[in-house]
């Protein structure tokens, strides 16, 4: 599986918490050897250790919708992707990689979120939405994929293990 690591701040993030991602991510290297990804703003930085199983060649991570206003990295799959690929393109959403977890965004755009009653898996996410400045944790509703998060001085820290920690 992959491993998701995320700081939010209220303030603003440093360089030191951008090497803080960094070192989360080379932590959970073994949960996610065939490539990693970055992503920052002024209040959250994300980061991504990938393991290859669905969108081999277009389903790296980060992932951004069409105006790239929402950030989202994942562990996990998502079971009914299919279905909500084709539920999505009748409401006039194109998905551009063969992730199955890009759905995520789309889903969020259109119930906000709601979006987490219509995703069928095991996953963990973060998804930053820029324009709101909003950190969004989730989870699968068993918890079969585990999200850990601690509050820190003026934010938050999360990631799939709490050794990132």
């Amino acid at each position: 599986m992959c491993g998701i690591s995320a700081v939010y701040k209220y303030t603003e993030i440093t360089k030191e918490d951008l090497k803080r991602v960094g070192r989360m991510g080379d932590k959970m290297r073994y949960r996610g050897p065939d490539g990693e990804g970055y992503w920052h703003d002024e209040h959250c930085a994300l980061g991504h250790v990938r393991l290859s199983i669905i969108g081999l060649e277009s389903g790296a991570q980060p992932l951004f919708n069409k105006d790239k206003s929402l950030v989202l990295i994942v562990n996990g799959e998502i079971y009914n992707y299919r279905e909500l690929r084709q539920e999505l393109a009748a409401k006039g959403y194109e998905c551009t990689t063969a992730s199955d977890c890009e759905v995520i965004l789309y889903l969020y755009e259109l119930y906000g979120l709601e979006c987490v009653h219509h995703l069928r898996g095991m996953f963990a996410f973060c998804l930053y939405d820029t324009k709101k400045q909003q950190l969004i944790v989730a989870r699968d509703r068993i918890g079969e994929e585990r999200v850990y998060y601690a509050e820190v001085p003026c934010g938050v820290v999360v990631s799939s293990e709490l050794k990132a920690i």
